[in-house]
């Protein structure tokens, strides 16, 4: 299948605010496109995300899964900075960004925050049980944390690092005279709901203390150690 023509997907975003932001990403930025114009693409992305499609999407998860039952996990939690979720992904430019692939809005995988606190408790006896094994599923059930609708919004973020030849492991000290070079990239702010089923209410308070610790003091997603990825319930 012929790749889409590149064109300015920022502007497009002006025009369809409710526009698949990962189907901007990943078809339709130039990858070609100079430091500027790049730029520029980008800023235009950013912004609140939102769509009638998504906001009745969350409405019915929510009622699915938002019953009361004591042995069920639900929470609601906001990013208190930025999120940076699927760096790695691949993506025509550098640093990638994890969207949901039909609504286009930030998700949190389930794997993603069930192995940040599974690692908390790793080696404890118990953890086999709770989180599984790579035989075993485990008696907790995670679910992609979805993002409340029109609190979610795509802000543009920048690191300069002024040693790439230093931190790549090439042989280059890091000296003064380094210039920065500016990497741009979309970062995340807005709530999130987290979603899992326990065996029963003892289990359940004992994974939501687990959550809140993890997502305060350790923050999920990438850049955790600049900061990034931290949460507020």
């Amino acid at each position: 299948m012929a790749r889409p023509r590149a064109f300015d997907s920022g502007t497009a975003a002006l025009l369809c605010p409710n526009a698949h932001r990962g189907l901007l990403l990943d078809k339709y930025l130039d990858p070609n496109a100079a430091d500027v114009p790049r730029l520029e693409m980008l800023k235009g992305l950013s912004g609140k995300l939102a769509g009638n499609a998504y906001r009745l999407a969350f409405q019915r998860w929510r009622r699915e899964w938002d019953t009361g039952a004591t042995d069920r996990l639900c929470r609601l939690g906001s990013v208190s900075g930025r999120l940076a979720l699927g760096l790695g992904a691949a993506n025509v430019y550098e640093n990638g960004l994890r969207l949901h692939p039909s609504y286009g809005v930030p998700f949190i995988p389930a794997s993603s925050w069930k192995g940040a606190l599974q690692a908390r408790v790793a080696g404890e006896q118990y953890c086999p049980y709770l989180f599984g094994t790579q035989t075993d599923r485990g008696a907790i059930k995670f679910q992609d944390a979805w993002a409340e609708p029109d609190s979610c919004s795509l802000v543009l973020d920048v690191l300069t690092p002024h040693h790439q030849k230093y931190y790549a492991g090439e042989n280059a000290p890091p000296t003064d005279f380094d210039s920065p070079v500016p990497i741009h990239l979309l970062t995340i702010t807005g709530k999130f709901l987290f979603i899992a089923d326990t065996p029963d209410q003892r289990c359940r308070n004992f994974v939501e203390k687990l959550l809140l610790d993890v997502t305060q003091v350790d923050g999920l997603g990438a850049k955790r150690s600049s900061g990034y990825g931290r949460f507020e319930f």
